[in-house]
């Protein structure tokens, strides 16, 4: 009955990961981040406005859906997208959806890994793995929240070392959403200047750099009250 039952969960844990890894190679097969370059946004934006206004609900659905299982499949669009829905949307309903979308990709990212991969990935990138558990030890789970505040480590990479050590869900879910609002705010902001940005750079003024490393400092202050706290 064990051999059975242990028989079915490998059974069952191929077929999930067998799906997964179909959804992931479709989206790259069809290499839909290309849809989403700041050019084609910009050539199709008033088409992807006239579409929502004929469907909005339908259109919002589609979009919540596609923007989720990209981020879920590691791919790079966080700021494409957030900055089509700041243009389609609004800023505050554009930030709520492409937050709202984002965390859910990385919920299905973390648990997909920690539940369907954990064994077969944690052997080969062990090394980075105890690094990042260094880190979390050093600077407690807002180590997540730096990261995030830095605005160059990628969603994928951030989730795959999160599941695979020790992060419990709940508090992965807080600490993705709060450390993903000020990029997503930023890009949903610039969203309403769309139709006259020149470059993705153009989102990235010194301000807003300036901006992002002092929320990255923030995240420290735990650690450094915990620190003099023992001295």
């Amino acid at each position: 009955m064990k051999s059975d039952k242990s028989s079915g969960a490998i059974i069952k844990n191929l077929l999930v990961v067998a799906g997964f890894l179909s959804i992931a190679a479709l989206l790259y097969y069809l290499n839909i981040g290309r849809y989403f370059s700041l050019e084609v946004i910009q050539a199709k934006s008033v088409e992807f406005k006239l579409m929502a206004e004929a469907s909005y609900i339908k259109f919002v659905v589609i979009f919540l859906v596609v923007f989720a299982l990209c981020i879920a499949a590691f791919l790079p669009v966080i700021v494409p997208f957030t900055l089509l829905a700041g243009y389609l949307f609004g800023v505050w309903l554009g930030f709520a959806y492409s937050l709202m979308a984002a965390v859910v990709g990385c919920m299905i990212s973390y648990l997909f890994i920690r539940y369907a991969l954990h064994s077969l990935i944690r052997d080969r990138y062990k090394q980075g793995i105890d690094d990042f558990n260094k880190k979390i030890e050093i600077y407690g789970r807002s180590y997540i929240l730096i990261l995030h505040f830095m605005s160059i480590v990628p969603y994928g990479a951030i989730n795959t070392l999160a599941a695979l050590t020790e992060v419990p869900f709940w508090i992965f879910v807080v600490l993705t959403t709060i450390g993903s609002m000020p990029l997503i705010f930023i890009c949903a902001l610039a969203g309403e200047q769309l139709a006259t940005m020149q470059s993705l750079g153009d989102i990235f003024s010194w301000q807003v750099v300036i901006l992002l490393g002092l929320l990255a400092v923030l995240a420290l202050v735990p650690v450094l009250i915990r620190r003099f706290k023992k001295v």
